[in-house]
């Protein structure tokens, strides 16, 4: 046993040095070493190009030292940047180890302006040989915001759009009355109007009402860029707009005939007691094909605001509900009330708390009147049945379920006993509402 252990081969590092075979191997792994970090440390120098999708940020400097902001026609730029170095640093390089700066130290007023872009290596181990573009195109300016009505811009819209025989063009409907334009104050002070367009392109006569969405555009007193502006709705400032719906409404034309409604008219007036007037009793109007409308209601009188002498009512042909006058020039039409004094007469009626009628007390109060704001109401009719009306006779009804801070309240005077007298004036009471 002991010569067989003796005859095992010890390892000996002398021995491995002096051997030829094993100092060969040993070589040159550690050339392979030194030939690899000589690559990494010093191997050739090469180019490689970076596409960074910049956004176009300024920062605050502008807005702090000046109180300007920037407008840019463009959110983001494609900024291609070449970067030199060694080989293995070059081929890791990307966007992150970039420094990109907006230099906008040379802006001290309004309008147009070249910003250099400031582009440099974050590292020592490559440089930043080129890179395009190397400034962009800015608008400083302080910002401005008003408020303008949409207007439509065709002047005749005959020529524009191809309606039926027998019809006629409405008032047009835009989905947005109003809008906000912000921008620079240079810009957004040339605006004059803020206007939209309808275009037509079928040869088909229009006989219903006609929609499009239509571009805003501007009217302006000089050069503007209109595509620094922003336009948002008035009601949400937070809502761009690009378009607006025009609805044009195409109007079968048709004659109305004139007339008023009554109210708190005696249900039994004879027909001799009034006598109405119009100053036109037919009008020329367009209406929609679907519209049940036979005549032109012009609104409402109060038979209380009719006195013995009578009265002139104007009604304003702009508020017709779903009519538009076709005659040029007519805007107004008078309607005169007068009163046959040979049939009707006047007499003054005393009045007193007793004769109020609250209506619409709250639950858990109660009302008390503290004074009437007249000491007698005037009835109409006639002569024989005015001189049958007393005191008793009249009420003065008031609502008080909307609470008024000073306690007064509007009245409305009738005759319960009579169908063919009425009050004329306005009367009011002061009431308290007292908690039960």
């Amino acid at each position: 046993m002991k010569e067989q252990n003796k005859s095992k081969k010890r390892f000996s590092f002398n021995r491995l040095i002096y051997n030829d075979k094993y100092l060969m191997i040993v070589s040159l792994i550690l050339a392979v070493i030194v030939w690899i970090g000589a690559s990494i440390s010093s191997g050739t120098t090469e180019s490689k190009t970076i596409k960074i999708d910049l956004p176009i940020k300024l920062g605050d400097e502008v807005s702090q030292s000046l109180g300007m902001q920037y407008y840019s026609l463009q959110d983001t730029i494609e900024l291609s940047v070449t970067v030199s170095g060694n080989k293995y640093v070059v081929g890791q390089v990307d966007e992150n180890d970039l420094s990109v700066k907006f230099d906008t130290s040379n802006v001290n007023k309004t309008g147009e302006h070249t910003i250099p872009i400031m582009v440099n290596s974050k590292s020592d181990n490559f440089s930043v040989s080129s890179y395009y573009p190397q400034s962009i195109e800015c608008y400083f300016d302080v910002s401005e915001s008003k408020t303008f009505d949409i207007q439509l811009q065709n002047d005749d819209l005959s020529s524009a759009l191809n309606i039926a025989d027998g019809y006629a063009f409405g008032t047009p409907v835009f989905s947005e009355r109003q809008v906000v334009v912000t921008g620079p104050k240079t810009y957004v002070d040339r605006i004059q109007s803020a206007n939209v367009s309808v275009y037509y392109d079928s040869d088909e006569a229009l006989t219903e009402p006609y929609t499009t969405d239509s571009e805003v555009s501007f009217s302006s007193t000089g050069d503007l860029q209109s595509n620094y502006l922003i336009v948002t709705s008035k009601t949400d400032k937070k809502d761009i707009i690009k378009t607006i719906s025009v609805t044009i409404p195409v109007l079968k034309k048709t004659t109305l005939s004139t007339t008023v409604n009554f109210e708190n008219m005696p249900k039994k007036l004879p027909s001799d007691a009034v006598k109405i007037t119009y100053s036109k009793n037919a009008i020329e109007a367009g209406i929609l094909d679907s519209a049940n409308i036979d005549k032109a209601q012009l609104g409402t009188i109060d038979f209380s605001d009719i006195p013995l002498e009578g009265a002139n009512f104007n009604f304003n042909l702009n508020n017709l509900n779903g009519i538009t006058v076709l005659e040029k020039d007519l805007d107004i039409i008078n309607v005169k009330i007068s009163v046959n004094k040979d049939v009707c007469s006047s007499k003054s009626v005393r009045i007193s708390k007793s004769n109020v009628v609250i209506d619409g007390v709250p639950e858990g109060y109660k009302a008390v009147v503290s004074s009437v704001g007249a000491d007698a109401v005037t009835a109409i009719g006639p002569s024989a049945d005015v001189e049958k009306v007393t005191s008793g006779n009249v009420k003065l009804h008031c609502d008080v379920s909307k609470q008024s801070k000073d306690n007064k309240y509007s009245a409305s005077a009738v005759i319960d006993s009579s169908d063919t007298c009425w009050v004329y004036g306005d009367y009011s009471a002061v009431i308290e509402l007292v908690k039960e």
